[in-house]
């Protein structure tokens, strides 16, 4: 039986990505708001950062720090309104109803929000580098591992916590500070990860530091435990 569901639900989860995305491109709504958030967040930090006279250590510390937190701002944001269309229009009780099981509905939502994610740390460190000077040296294959690494746990864990707040009066509310305990930490991890990465020297190779680790880990953990507790929080929701 088991074995007969698995082509059923992978075809299920194709077509909501499918859905999700042409719905967003349609709409152009989410992905236009996270490039302009992202330009404008990018745009006015790189200014107040290249105003300031730092050792360009100092600069790389802040201009990394810079990044990730206005990434996880951009997206923190684009998730509190990404179930708003599918209960206004009450698309979200059909399908729980029909039978789409809620962990396939947050697998679809977590991509589209990954794709966001890639988009906005994208604009905002590129803007970084041309406007507030960063200079970037290292091998740029550790970067995109990092980076994609970064933007899975970062989506996956804001579409949790968008599930987890769904149903209650205040959302936005709830989900901050469910996200903030859990986010802090991979914050940091995922900056410690960059600047060690980026502070590698032409005779270095790069390795899996302790920083780099978790952050691999975490965006382990985070879909798996979204995966998990999503049945359990839209479970009732039909």
């Amino acid at each position: 039986m088991s074995q007969k569901k698995a082509p059923a639900m992978a075809n299920i989860l194709g077509a909501l990505i499918q859905k999700e995305l042409l719905t967003e491109v349609r709409r152009s709504e989410f992905f236009v708001s996270v490039i302009i958030l992202s330009l404008l967040f990018g745009i006015i930090s790189s200014v107040g950062i290249s105003m300031l006279t730092l050792h360009p250590s100092i600069r790389l510390l802040v201009s990394t720090y810079t990044w990730w937190l206005l990434t996880t701002i951009t997206i923190l944001t684009a998730s509190e309104k990404m179930w708003d269309k599918e209960i206004a229009t009450g698309a979200l009780s059909t399908m729980l109803l029909a039978g789409v099981r809620p962990s396939t509905l947050y697998i679809a939502k977590a991509l589209v929000l990954c794709l966001g994610a890639i988009i906005s740390l994208v604009t905002i460190v590129g803007t970084g580098i041309f406007i507030a000077d960063v200079r970037i040296s290292s091998d740029i294959s550790p970067l995109a591992i990092l980076a994609f690494s970064g933007s899975v746990g970062l989506s996956a864990l804001c579409t949790l916590t968008s599930i987890l707040s769904i149903r209650t009066d205040r959302g936005a509310s709830v989900q901050i500070m469910i996200t903030l305990p859990l986010l802090i930490p991979f914050v940091i991890a995922v900056v410690r990860a960059t600047i060690d990465t980026l502070t590698i020297t032409p005779n270095e190779t790069w390795s899996l530091s302790g920083a780099t680790s978790a952050v691999i880990g975490l965006a382990l953990i985070y879909p798996s435990l979204g995966i998990l507790l999503s049945d359990r929080a839209m479970g009732d929701s039909a």
